[in-house]
């Protein structure tokens, strides 16, 4: 699969979850060493950037210019991407049968736009170590932080009110679904 998407190149820290595979969110930098005369070399997202610690670490522009860089180039293993299996929140939210799964529903849409955001400013501040980047980071994590806690608790009314069950989580697919859509949003966003 190749580790470009259509306008940047995508994270390559494999990971093994409910789907193993790539992370889906976009290359800020390029963490790189030489060992035995090989250039070892690995783009990584914003959440991924303070991984290989002790590795130099370059923008990947100036990564591109200083050493050449192939888009295209084939990692080992599958390729997460966003697919079209991924729960579609706005239908779900239009088809829902009462007031309290709508109510989850968009709230789970929020959750995963909140993410997007974050994962964005993540990425951004890989790129530019500035302390207003830090600043605008630390506000988006916070803003995600409350939409995550939000959603879980729409949740939680949902399956009390509608199924009587009491103290429910989250299921993972669903965590899953809103960082495909954090994905795919975050793919269509200029940088």
């Amino acid at each position: 699969m190749p580790s470009q998407q259509a306008d940047g190149f995508l994270c390559e820290v494999f990971m093994h979850k409910e789907r193993p595979g790539h992370c889906p969110f976009p290359g800020s930098v390029v963490r790189h060493t030489g060992y035995r005369g090989t250039r070892l070399r690995m783009i990584l997202c914003g959440g991924h950037a303070e991984l290989f610690e002790g590795w130099d670490v370059k923008p990947i522009e100036e990564y591109r210019q200083s050493y050449g860089l192939i888009p295209d180039v084939g990692v080992i293993g599958k390729r997460i991407v966003p697919d079209p299996y991924f729960t579609s929140f706005v239908e779900s939210a239009k088809n829902a049968e009462t007031t309290t799964e709508r109510n989850m529903w968009i709230a789970m849409h929020r959750a995963a736009r909140v993410f997007a955001e974050f994962m964005y400013w993540q990425g951004h501040y890989a790129k530019y170590p500035l302390d207003l980047n830090a600043q605008t980071r630390d506000g988006a994590r916070s803003h995600w932080e409350a939409g995550k806690r939000h959603a879980e608790g729409m949740y939680a009314i949902y399956t009390r009110e509608d199924h009587g069950k009491e103290e429910t989580e989250v299921p993972d697919y669903f965590w899953h679904s809103i960082g495909c859509l954090a994905a795919e949003l975050l793919s269509h966003r200029p940088n």
